[in-house]
């Protein structure tokens, strides 16, 4: 049983950024904005660091910009480093099991399109469902052409 599971619903507030480890593992990275309640009408925003690889690090690269509105299912992880002054660094970060967008795939393309990534657009639609979960099974990339690239083998 594992007991460690973060459930997380915010806005991406950076353009996620992917890199190949010196494995040739593919990862993501970016933080997603979370509001908290500080006062009765007053909020604090923390910026969590999130970590994704492989299969779901190529779902988040292809289908997430800096704006959308998302949920996200994952573990936490710490991490410690020796910074070039000497002093010990500990990071905390949330490693993505499953990532689902919360708004229709017409929002995000307007966003997008307006070149206006952070602001919310209204639209009363559906959201689309789709899941990406850290598993080794062969992926086929869907052509741009696609009626709805959202629906995705993995």
């Amino acid at each position: 049983m594992n007991l460690n599971k973060v459930i997380l619903i915010g806005r991406i507030s950076q353009q996620p950024t992917s890199f190949q480890s010196k494995s040739g593992v593919s990862v993501t990275r970016f933080s997603l904005a979370i509001s908290r309640d500080f006062q009765k009408n007053s909020e604090i925003t923390d910026f969590i660091p999130l970590v994704a690889f492989d299969n779901t690090a190529n779902f988040i690269n292809r289908f997430f910009n800096k704006g959308d509105l998302v949920t996200v299912v994952g573990s936490l992880q710490s991490s410690q480093y020796t910074s070039k002054s000497g002093d010990l660094i500990t990071s905390i970060s949330v490693l993505i099991d499953q990532i689902k967008s919360l708004e229709p795939k017409s929002v995000t393309q307007a966003r997008v399109e307006k070149g206006n990534l952070d602001a919310p657009l209204d639209e009363e639609q559906s959201a689309p469902t789709f899941y990406a979960e850290e598993k080794e099974k062969n992926t086929a990339k869907k052509s741009d052409e696609d009626e709805n690239p959202w629906e995705l083998d993995f």
